[in-house]
């Protein structure tokens, strides 16, 4: 008996050292991604998560990166705007703010912003309170969709 539990035990270890391994292995080449290459990785995810994408060009893109739309059961349209900054520089609630307008010009259901870094805590707030209207993705986010995905 004591035998079988510490062949789970390692097996269970094992599976957490190639987790880890694999965050960072992700980790480094989402950091090493330019920042075109870092929107065409977001706008792949949004794919995978049933979504058509469009990807806007590289410069005065109107403060959105990708549109991304889905038909069915009823139209629904996101605009995601991408930041791929070093890990020391966080999105402030500037950006933020901006987006939002954009999607209220849009007329969009919802915005998304994602970073290779992190929000700062004004930020946050300020799309927490437009509940359902705005979603934050940071690197820890993108890493666990690179999981699932």
């Amino acid at each position: 008996m004591c035998q079988v539990l510490l062949t789970t035990s390692d097996e269970a270890y094992g599976e957490y050292e190639r987790a880890e391994y694999l965050l960072e292995y992700n980790r480094e080449k989402i950091k090493r991604m330019s920042p075109r290459e870092f929107e065409f990785f977001v706008a792949d995810i949004f794919e995978k998560l049933g979504f058509s994408v469009k990807i806007t060009q590289a410069t005065r893109d109107g403060g959105k990166d990708i549109i991304a739309t889905k038909a069915d059961p009823i139209p629904y349209t996101l605009i995601i705007e991408c930041k791929h900054w070093g890990e020391n520089h966080k999105v402030d609630v500037s950006v933020v703010r901006s987006v939002y307008g954009v999607q209220m010009a849009m007329q969009a259901n919802q915005s998304v912003i994602v970073t290779s870094s992190r929000f700062m805590k004004d930020a946050r707030v300020f799309a927490e309170e437009r509940e359902n209207l705005m979603a934050l993705w940071d690197i820890d986010d993108l890493l666990k969709l690179t999981m699932n995905y």
